[in-house]
């Protein structure tokens, strides 16, 4: 039998969570202890990590559409505004094109950088031409458009903005009303209550990353100087035709975790095998505390690639794995695994998988080794289930959601 915890946690923390029959999964890794890190990990690292959707954005260019498909983007970005000459404007024509290259598109409108200062009729104006203009490149009736603040906007400023978006929802409805820009004015528009929608840029930002922004702007100038790349975080980000993207890995490893809600540690999951991992077995032949067991085989078993070296049947480990790979941080995403009580030296108390993440980063949850009966470790494993955490709590970290009666330690993206 593998030694996961010490004996002093164990009687203060497991005995404590299986008095009130939660969950019970704490231990050390059996790799050496990893120096800790900062959670503000760098938005690049956290890319690479999640397979999130890529696209780009241009205004003149005509960049091959084959190339772009070729390069693994999966939409485009284009422009509706006032413009009369040139190829700013995307065209029905280019629409189609488009579409048949696999790619879906993405609307914004802008015309004047700072039209939004021009307050409410502006607004209205705005969206009136947006809206016609959309339905006559063949946009659904309920396309969302995003409305530019290209321009490094001040709080002094804010008032005159909402009344912007006041107008443009005022013709759309909030519903498909999005906003291109810097951290800060997304945020405040966000907080009160103006747009559903939201494509931030890098510029402006600070380094910061609002989680209820659908899209981020990454980098400008890339193929040479012609486009400026963008990710999606969600699945839905007001993209339209051929439909929805390939599912990133996170959403894959949501749907199997989802998959195999009830199972105990020796059911036979979603694949047809028997067990997670080490679940039924890693005691000495009998059940083990599988909270991690089953987060490193949902990980392992999604299809996305995930490389899982490093993890064992401990909890923290998946905190020193972040660590490692630079993917642990505050922000969580589908697919995420989220540690609670981390205590440091590979140490803690539960880890489940992230399977939905609301507009306001609120986050639900789903746990192996959940609800098992009082008694010895293998009893409580035999008797634990895999269970949805639910309904959705704070992600925040360092709160302690009360569904869960931990507190959230971290997040930790895959690392492929």
């Amino acid at each position: 039998m593998r030694t996961l915890r010490p004996s002093s946690v164990f009687s203060v923390s497991v005995l404590a969570l299986m008095a009130s029959t939660v969950a019970a999964c704490v231990g050390a890794p059996d790799t050496g202890d990893v120096a800790s890190s900062d959670l503000g990990t760098t938005a690049e690292a956290l890319s690479s990590a999640r397979s999130i959707h890529y696209g780009v954005d241009y205004s003149d260019a005509r960049p091959s559409l084959s190339g772009i498909k070729k390069e693994g983007y999966t939409f485009v970005a284009r422009y509706l505004s006032y413009e009369t000459s040139g190829d700013k404007n995307l065209t029905k024509g280019e629409a189609e094109a488009i579409k048949k290259a696999g790619l879906s598109i993405v609307l914004d409108w802008e015309y004047a950088a700072d039209a939004a200062l021009s307050g409410r009729e502006q607004g209205i104006k705005d969206a009136k031409a947006a809206d016609e203009q959309a339905k006559a490149v063949g946009a659904p009736a309920d396309a969302v458009i995003y409305f530019s603040l290209d321009f490094d906007v001040q709080s002094d400023q804010y008032g005159v903005i909402d009344a912007y978006f006041e107008g443009v929802a005022s013709v759309i409805g909030r519903a498909r009303t999005g906003a291109y820009g810097g951290y800060y004015p997304i945020e405040h528009l966000f907080n009160v209550k103006k747009i559903d929608w939201a494509w931030q840029t890098y510029a402006w930002s600070d380094g910061k990353w609002d989680s209820r922004a659908q899209l981020r702007q990454i980098e400008n100038g890339v193929d040479n100087g012609a486009e400026d790349k963008d990710e999606a975080v969600v699945q839905s980000f007001g993209q339209w035709d051929p439909g929805a993207p390939p599912e990133t890995v996170g959403e894959k490893i949501a749907k199997l975790a989802l998959a195999n809600l009830n199972k105990k540690a020796c059911s036979e999951n979603s694949k047809g095998k028997k067990d997670f991992d080490s679940s039924c077995h890693g005691n000495g032949g009998e059940p083990e505390y599988w909270c991690a067991d089953f987060a490193r085989w949902v990980w392992a078993n999604a299809g996305g690639g995930v490389d899982t070296a490093g993890l064992d049947a401990a909890a923290g480990s998946f905190y020193t794995y972040g660590e490692r790979h630079h993917t642990l941080h505050t922000t969580p995403a589908l697919g995420d695994a989220v540690v609670f009580d981390y205590q440091g030296n590979g140490v803690a108390d539960h880890v489940a998988i992230v399977t939905k993440v609301d507009a306001n980063g609120d986050i639900e949850t789903v746990s192996g080794d959940w609800g098992g009966d009082n008694g010895t470790e293998a009893e409580f494993a035999s008797t634990s289930h895999v269970r949805l955490n639910a309904p959705a709590y704070s992600h925040k970290v360092g709160s302690d959601p009360a569904i869960m009666g931990m507190r959230i330690s971290g997040f930790i993206a895959p690392h492929e």
